[in-house]
Order: structure tokens, then sequence, then C-alpha cells
């Protein structure tokens, strides 16, 4: 395969390696060992954010704004592991990468609206649209944590962020196990938005790609 057919695989199979990229983002990490949890992290980190300049190439600009925002995102993180930082800080770094996530969501849903037909690209776009949204949702938990310690109750540890990362991924698929609980008004808050939003977009996706099967279904026939 030559280097612009690669380019043009890549490209047309988008969604399918963001998918794997956010996949592993948001679960290897997980089951590896905190004291080697970096290195990986940072490898899986930057795939992430190489598949994301993959689905943007086509905009200069876009390119441009991913990459700052990924790279300060990485940058924060390694200067939080290796110096002491406050709570601004660590509030300005899930900021930054909820704003990173932010973009990608709404550049995937543009593409996604704009496609003539469903293929497996738009599933793929569509699913990883929810997995974004459960990471967008543990930043802003996140956020919200490092404001209030005290915002969540139960199976919460301060210096370990997966706790929040897991149960914003319980609210926004609505399981509600309980072994973490938001306790203050702003975190319960943000539990209802974000467990609306996700079950409101499930139930509009479904009906947008149905929408689109049948209309490409009756373009066909009529042909």
């Amino acid at each position: 395969m030559t280097r612009s057919k690669t380019g043009e695989h890549l490209y047309r199979h988008r969604y399918i390696y963001l998918f794997i990229a956010t996949m592993l983002q948001v679960f290897l990490t997980s089951f590896i060992p905190t004291d080697t949890i970096l290195p990986i992290d940072a490898i899986v980190y930057s795939f992430f954010i190489l598949m994301i300049l993959n689905m943007v190439r086509h905009s200069r600009k876009l390119i441009l704004i991913m990459l700052l925002l990924g790279t300060l995102g990485m940058v924060l993180v390694w200067i939080r592991q290796a110096l002491p930082v406050g709570t601004a800080y660590l509030v300005f770094q899930r900021a930054v990468f909820g704003i990173f996530i932010a973009l990608i969501i709404y550049h995937i849903m543009v593409q996604i609206i704009k496609s003539h037909e469903v293929d497996a690209t738009v599933i793929f776009g569509a699913i990883t649209i929810y997995i974004l949204f459960g990471m967008l949702a543990g930043e802003a938990n996140l956020i919200i944590q490092a404001i209030d310690p005290r915002a969540f109750t139960g199976n919460v540890d301060l210096n370990d962020s997966f706790g929040i990362r897991y149960y914003s991924f319980v609210t926004i698929t609505t399981l509600g196990y309980g072994d973490i609980s938001p306790v203050s008004q702003v975190a319960r808050t943000a539990s209802v938005f974000f467990a609306l939003i996700a079950q409101i977009y499930l139930a509009v996706i479904i009906a947008f790609i149905v929408g689109k099967l049948v209309a490409h279904s009756g373009r066909k026939n009529n042909d």
C-alpha cells in the first residue's frame, strides 16, 4: 500500500481508528500498576492525538487548535506528576482537556449530520461520541471534586481520578450502583445534567441513523 493510499485508508476509516484510540484512552490504563501508568498513558494519549489529527486533517485551523490543546493537556499532566500543584492548577488542567473533548464531540457530530448515508464510519463515530461524552462528564466531575473535595461520597480517593471517571460513566449509562454518590448541589446538578443529555443523545442518534437508513433505502428503490 503506497503512502497516499495509506493516508486515504486512515482518513476513510478515521472514526474506527478514533474509536480504538478512545477505548484505549478510557480503559487501558485501568489495568496497569500505578508506578508504570504514566509512560503507557503517554503512548496511548499520543495515539489518541494522532487519530484526532487524522480526523481533522482537511482543516489547518482545526489541526493547530487540536494539536495545541492536546499538547497542552499532556504537558499539564506531566507537570502535575513532577511538581506539587494547587486546586487552581487542577481545575485549569481538567478544563483544558474538557474543552478539547468537547471540540472533538462537536466536530464528529457535524460530520455525522452532513453524511449522506449510514455506514460503519458513521456508526463508529456515533459510538465514539458517547464514550467521549463519558470522558467529558469525568472531567467536569473532577473539576467539581477539585473545588469541593466533599462533593462526592463513597468509594472515592481524592488522589486517584479513576473513581470519579468510573462514576461518570456509571451516571451517563444510568446504572447507578450507589458506591459513589453526589452530595453537593453542584455535583447532583451535574449528574442529572449528564445523565439526561446522554439519554437524549441515544434517543436522537438512533432516530437519526434510522431516518438516514430509511431515506437511503428509499432513494435506492426509486433508482
